[in-house]
């Protein structure tokens, strides 16, 4: 579940220059031929990919972006990472990142709704249900995220359909 995108801040505009300075400083040049500057002997240390992120730093309890203090970490980034690790059924990785989020933003309605289709993917409909009602409680509009399959199987039940009512036409 996205938020509408915003202006970059100063600190998130640093933040970028510093990822992509080290994808600079991480990634090798392209091998064009045997004379490239490539085949030095000076390897440098390959790029890692998110599960590799995943594994290194958040496996081991640390927090999810590397350095905190250097970035302050926006709600949007936590849902982001909540909803891609659904949507890669990492469900308890997902939980974690968003209730991370919900530790700094406690009542954002977007991550209460992430939360809410995390639980609809593991087929928890109690949670689902509980996580949906707060979100919209919050300022989440659900109605606008029916299209995600997660919603499928729930369309239809007159619990949703109800606490779809009470919170788009109060």
């Amino acid at each position: 579940m996205n938020q509408p995108k915003k202006k970059i801040e100063p600190e998130k505009k640093k933040y970028l220059e510093f990822v992509a300075d080290e994808i600079e400083r991480t990634t090798p040049p392209i091998d064009i031929d045997s004379t490239s500057p490539a085949n030095d002997t000076e390897a440098k240390e390959p790029p890692m990919d998110w599960d590799d992120y995943l594994e290194k730093y958040f496996d081991k309890g640390q927090p999810l972006v590397m350095d905190k203090s250097y970035y302050n970490v926006s709600v949007s980034e936590y849902n982001f990472l909540a909803d891609l690790l659904r949507k890669q059924n990492k469900y308890e990785k997902a939980i974690a990142a968003v209730n991370e989020g919900l530790e700094k933003y406690p009542n954002d309605g977007y991550l209460l709704g992430t939360k809410a289709e995390i639980y609809g993917a593991m087929k928890n409909e109690e949670l689902f249900f509980d996580y949906v009602e707060s979100a919209m409680k919050n300022g989440c509009p659900i109605w606008e995220f029916l299209n995600d399959q997660v919603y499928k199987p729930y369309k239809d039940k007159v619990r949703f359909i109800n606490l779809i009512k009470k919170f788009k036409f109060k």
